[in-house]
């Protein structure tokens, strides 16, 4: 009986669709032990990701992007700039393609990688595809999920020249409160509520995919890389 009941909840777990981490993401990561699905959604995710921010992109106006970027810069020659971005328009939005689309899977085997090896580095048993296939289950959510909301606040700005692609969700503290203090700025940016929810469901996905690895030790082992990461980011933004 025992036995049947082991060989359900591996089946039902198994059935769990790739959907399944917007409506039940504990399920979708005990499907994960058996199944460590990670190409899929990292695919998914990236091409959403690279979709929305060509959407973007069209909709703002290449050079509109451009003259915001070379004026936050402080770019001594900014028309220069915007007339050579223009000049090389066509490779500047092939290479913006690629590394959309390359990078999230870049970003999820290095942040993967991380936590594996901090994971076995406290006595965890757990394989790389497992801590990679929830990273990439996370990564689908969350992507899917903010760009969505930047899609939308794309298409519903009435002033699109003047739309602030560097913070341009009110889901973070930094969009609310300026700061003149670069470092201010970078760290009140990164107190982001959809980022913080994703980093939650990591750590519910790694103590289901690390059986004995507790909740406390999983929260330490994804925050304190993320605030190291946090502070790194603060420290070049002085520098800048």
């Amino acid at each position: 009986m025992e036995a049947r009941e082991k060989s359900d909840l591996i089946s039902h777990a198994r059935s769990a669709p790739l959907w399944g981490i917007f409506v039940s993401p504990v399920r979708t990561f005990g499907s994960l032990c058996e199944q460590p699905r990670w190409f899929v959604p990292l695919a998914f995710a990236a091409a959403f990701s690279m979709a929305v921010d060509y959407y973007a992109t069209s909709h703002i106006g290449f050079e509109s992007l451009v003259r915001g970027v070379a004026k936050s810069a402080g770019t001594l020659d900014p028309e220069g700039m915007v007339q050579n971005a223009l000049a090389h328009k066509i490779q500047i939005l092939a290479i913006q393609s690629a590394g959309s689309f390359l990078g999230v899977f870049a970003t999820a085997m290095i942040v993967a990688l991380i936590l594996w090896l901090l994971v076995l580095g406290v006595g965890g048993e757990v394989k790389f595809k497992s801590v990679l296939a929830v990273l990439g289950h996370v990564n689908l959510g969350y992507l899917v999920v903010r760009q969505s909301m930047l899609a939308l606040s794309v298409s519903l700005c009435r002033d699109p020249a003047s739309f602030d692609l560097r913070n341009p969700l009110a889901t973070n503290v930094g969009f609310f409160v300026q700061s003149s203090s670069p470092i201010t700025a970078r760290i009140l940016s990164s107190l982001d509520l959809v980022t913080f929810t994703a980093e939650v469901l990591v750590v519910i996905g790694l103590t289901k995919v690390s059986p004995g690895l507790s909740r406390a030790t999983s929260c330490v082992i994804v925050f304190l890389p993320w605030s190291l990461f946090v502070a790194l980011r603060a420290w070049m933004a002085a520098w800048q």
